[in-house]
């Protein structure tokens, strides 16, 4: 672990290889930096662009428009709807996702690239902790793993995931309108024709499907390390932002049922050094034989740039399990909370690691804290007032700027009248009926 941004990573990634598409999930979203600091990313790596972010909006949206790269958003509406104040201003496909009392919560990106020398495509599919926000890709401290699938040389059951994934997203996909196709559809038409292999070492994913088709993050979690965990000698970091408001939480047990012995808990803290958790939860977690708190190791404090200024919050999700021999841990956004291990659309890795490396230490219990208050931001999943608000018609417009055409429609069943304004406040179009 150290203290490179997410961007830095992303870069040697797609270094040399030029992009044919990109799907990007989401929990909250800034559009404004995703235009101007992502997206470039994406298209000639060689343009130099403007200090003034009006001019490089402007070389942007050009270069975008030159290459012609399908690419898609999706992120969670209602969160979306509440927070968002910004609207995409690019030609690029955003699409909203509405679980009901299900936060769409994971983090997946997938990358169609090329090697420009031999014309072999692959798939590069990411997923980690990291929002399309300016914090989740420059500031805060977040977890990332990206794996490349070729044909014939990634593990059936994963390239069988992945078209799970896909077909996933294609529920929530806006139809495309006039010459450019939906990056989703790009990335099911080369996942269609990519061979599985049977001897492949396997890879470990939970994907933003998982919970609708094969249960919650405690199953997966349970397939996979149940059956290594033979002997009380195996220790549990759980590294997560969020915790469950409920005081008398046993979600540990979870854990400790599978046969974990030792659980390390890190207590995060914001810049003025208030522990980010409930107190009564913490003094629960206290009385507790087999869960302790913990800080981070004093090395990862250094290496994570958290001795010094600026302040980094955590937002990292990290489940590591180990003991003398060996290591697994999983990074995704899956948060210590209820709904995240049991409800919410979450993403992920679980890797295998070749060194055995603790990540904290624990809190002595006789070390005081008093100071605590609650995440400035709202837990993912969390039941709010936005289930009590108004719903909006769900509504996906599509405007093609090489052919000035418009379309549109609604989910089924449900015809809407819209009307668009100009500047004036005056309808620049007839009444519009709308339907699926």
């Amino acid at each position: 672990m150290d203290r490179a941004v997410i961007t830095e990573r992303f870069l040697e990634l797609v270094a040399g290889r030029k992009v044919l598409a990109a799907v990007f999930t989401t929990y909250t979203f800034e559009p404004n930096f995703f235009e101007l600091e992502v997206i470039p990313l994406l298209l000639k790596q060689d343009m130099p662009y403007s200090t003034d972010d009006r001019v490089k909006r402007f070389m942007v949206r050009e270069n975008l428009r030159e290459t012609n790269v399908p690419i898609d958003v999706f992120y969670d509406l209602p969160v979306f709807r509440a927070n968002g104040d910004q609207s995409p201003e690019m030609e690029y496909l955003c699409n909203g996702v509405d679980l009901r009392n299900r936060a769409f919560h994971g983090k997946v990106n997938m990358i169609l690239i090329m090697d420009t020398k031999t014309g072999e495509e692959s798939l590069l599919l990411g997923a980690g902790s990291n929002n399309l926000t300016l914090a989740g890709w420059w500031d805060n401290v977040e977890c990332q793993h990206w794996k490349e699938v070729r044909s014939g040389a990634a593990p059936r059951m994963f390239v069988n995931k992945i078209k799970e994934e896909i077909d996933f997203l294609k529920n929530y996909a806006s139809t495309a309108a006039g010459s450019k196709q939906p990056a989703i559809h790009r990335m099911e038409e080369f996942i269609s024709t990519c061979r599985g292999s049977n001897s492949a070492a396997p890879i470990h994913y939970y994907g933003i499907s998982h919970r609708q088709n094969r249960g919650s993050f405690p199953y997966f979690i349970r397939s996979k390390i149940s059956s290594l965990i033979h002997d009380n000698n195996w220790s549990l970091e759980i590294i997560s932002p969020f915790f469950a408001n409920d005081a008398g939480n046993k979600e540990h047990k979870i854990f400790t049922d599978m046969g974990i012995d030792e659980i390390k808990l890190l207590l995060p803290h914001d810049s003025e050094g208030n522990a980010l958790c409930e107190y009564s939860y913490y003094e629960n977690i206290q009385k507790e034989e087999r869960v302790h708190w913990a800080n981070w190791r004093d090395e990862l404090q250094s290496s994570l740039g958290l001795n010094g200024e600026p302040f980094r919050r955590l937002h990292a999700k990290i489940f590591h399990f180990h003991n003398k021999q060996q290591s697994w841990v999983f990074v995704g956004s899956v948060n210590f909370t209820h709904k995240a291990l049991h409800e919410n659309s979450e993403a992920g890795f679980l890797v295998k690691l070749e060194k055995v490396e603790t990540l904290l230490e624990r809190i002595p219990e006789d070390f005081v804290i008093d100071k605590f208050t609650e995440p400035s931001e709202s837990v993912p999943g969390k039941d709010s007032d936005l289930e009590s608000e108004v719903a909006f018609p769900e509504l996906h417009l599509c405007y093609d700027w090489v052919s000035n055409r418009l379309t549109g429609r609604t989910s089924r069943s449900i015809v809407c009248q819209i009307e668009i304004l100009g500047a004036e406040d005056e309808p620049v179009i007839d009444p519009w009926h709308l339907c699926n």
